[in-house]
């Protein structure tokens, strides 16, 4: 019997109560374990709440100190500069996905992270084609 598919969600403290309840529909309609994991800004300091705000450094503390992250961590894109490529700190997207042993993706809002998780699902083309066996045979 396969494992039940998991997700980690990763938020801000101030988006928590709203990411939970999105997870607890997620739970439900797609019936897999969704994580909710809201990071402290130890950066800036506990009183700053926000997404947009919180650093490289902080995100990848918290994920490694949390163990099982499953298949899949979402974060938001908010966390990004405008072109997607480090956060506030300097901490660069290449570097972040290089330290954690799963496959992470930021997404914008909630479409975004429906689609991400359905494809957890999906199978890839590699595992779908049939397998061909070439036999060669000298003359």
């Amino acid at each position: 019997m396969p494992q039940p598919r998991r997700v980690t969600l990763v938020t801000s403290v101030m988006a928590r109560p709203v990411i939970e309840q999105f997870a607890e529909d997620i739970r439900r309609t797609e019936r897999l374990e969704v994580q909710v994991l809201p990071i402290v800004n130890k950066f800036f300091g506990e009183e700053v709440t926000v997404a947009g705000l919180l650093c490289g450094q902080d995100v990848l503390a918290a994920l490694e100190e949390s163990g099982n992250l499953g298949d899949l961590v979402l974060l938001p894109r908010v966390m990004l500069d405008n072109e997607g490529v480090r956060f506030l700190d300097d901490v660069t997207v290449e570097e972040f996905k290089a330290r954690l042993p799963v496959r992470v993706e930021f997404v914008r809002n909630a479409q975004e992270t429906i689609d991400a998780i359905r494809s957890l699902a999906a199978p890839t083309r590699e595992a779908t084609a049939p397998k061909v066996t070439v036999r060669i045979q000298a003359r």
